[in-house]
């Protein structure tokens, strides 16, 4: 694999099926206030649901529903339609799920298996923390040999930080990471609403 591009901070960027948009909804603060309470501790998961994949993955799961009121969900999920359309011309948006990578959790680099075309990452986590929010992107297969027994790929990552109200939209064929998290609180950790556009 060559070296990971970064993607700084700013307006909306776009690149071989990846878009990046900062500042995202309006009303970040407000869904973040809401669901904030709501987010598990070591001693109560409360509506999250662990899933954990031997070393591929290791995250909590809500579905949104669970955590945020009918009226907050409803202008989210427009708002994400309403963008999905204009630029990507996807007409389709799954309500996300809240997942939470604290205490180690994380994902590698993997593909989905879904039907969608898109995935999408919208970041509500508030760590200043460097570590935290990282996202790797294998977005473009530049090539592949082999000789003999051994068989190299090519391909180039892009890396970058969701900060909070960060969003990040990515062909959904396209294999993914999330650094593992380092703090235990989930406060501190990431925290992601994701889903998929068609």
């Amino acid at each position: 694999m060559e070296p990971a591009a970064t993607v700084p901070n700013g307006a909306l960027r776009h690149e071989q099926g990846l878009y990046v948009e900062d500042d995202f909804y309006d009303h970040a603060d407000s869904v973040y206030a809401e669901i904030e309470p709501r987010l598990p501790s070591s001693r109560d998961p409360g509506a999250f649901t662990s899933y954990v994949g031997a070393r591929a993955f290791n995250f909590l799961s809500a579905p949104i529903e669970r955590v945020l009121s009918r009226d907050r969900v409803g202008p989210l999920v427009g708002t994400l339609s309403a963008w999905a359309k204009d630029l990507l011309n996807a007409h389709h948006v799954s309500t996300p799920q809240l997942r939470v990578y604290a205490d180690g959790g994380g994902r590698a680099l993997l593909r989905d298996d879904v039907d969608a075309a898109w995935h999408y990452v919208l970041s509500l986590t508030r760590s200043e923390s460097a570590s935290e929010g990282l996202v790797t992107v294998l977005v473009e297969e530049l090539g592949e040999a082999s000789r003999r027994e051994l068989r190299v790929s090519v391909a180039r990552t892009v890396r970058l930080r969701l900060s909070f109200n960060r969003l990040l939209v990515h062909s959904a064929s396209s294999p993914y990471a999330i650094e593992r998290s380092r703090y235990t609180n989930p406060r501190e950790a990431t925290v992601f609403l994701e889903g998929y556009l068609w």
